[in-house]
Formats: structure tokens, sequence, C-alpha cells
């Protein structure tokens, strides 16, 4: 996951444990869990608008599971299966093709 430039913390980060980052109007752009201060575990990830972008799951630090993503209105848009950080299966809300 890349945590946006403009995306500030407005507590210290937790190397290990929950942490949540913000957009500089406020609005929180990610949160999640760290391990050994490298994102690990479930996460969000939104838009400056609030709505949510992304959420899925990191093991080992890589994208592994499925990951979900949304568009600026909400609506989900896409579903990607990941395994150390690979495209196992693409699925849209109408069809899933394999890689």
């Amino acid at each position: 996951m890349v945590i946006p430039a403009l995306a500030q913390q407005k507590a210290k980060i937790k190397a290990n444990g929950y942490n949540i980052f913000y957009y500089e109007n406020g609005k929180i752009s990610s949160e999640g869990t760290m391990l050994n201060g490298k994102p690990d575990g479930y996460w969000k990830n939104y838009y400056e608008n609030g709505r949510l972008k992304s959420e899925g799951n990191r093991k080992n630090f890589l994208l592994d599971s499925l990951w979900r993503f949304y568009n600026e209105k909400g609506q989900l848009t896409v579903e990607i299966n990941f395994k150390n950080e690979k495209k196992m299966v693409f699925e849209s809300p109408i069809r899933a093709i394999m890689w």
C-alpha cells in the first residue's frame, strides 16, 4: 500500500499496532495495523472525499487475499485476489477472469 504524500498522522506512528493516517483536510487517508513498521493485516484506504477507495489484507507486508476497489462515489468497481502481491484472480462485479 502506498500512503499518499499529503497524508499526515495526528499521533506518532506505531511500528506495531493500529494506525490512522490523514489527508491535510483532516479526513482519513488510510488505516490499518503495522508490524515492524510496515503494513500488515487488514487495511482500508480512502479518497479525499472520505469514501472508501480500497480494502484488503496484507500478509508479510504484501497484498494478500481479496482486495476490493471502489470509485469516488463509493461503488465497488473491482475485486482482485492476491497471493504474495501477485494477482491470482481478477473479479469484476459482473465476471471473473483468470490472469
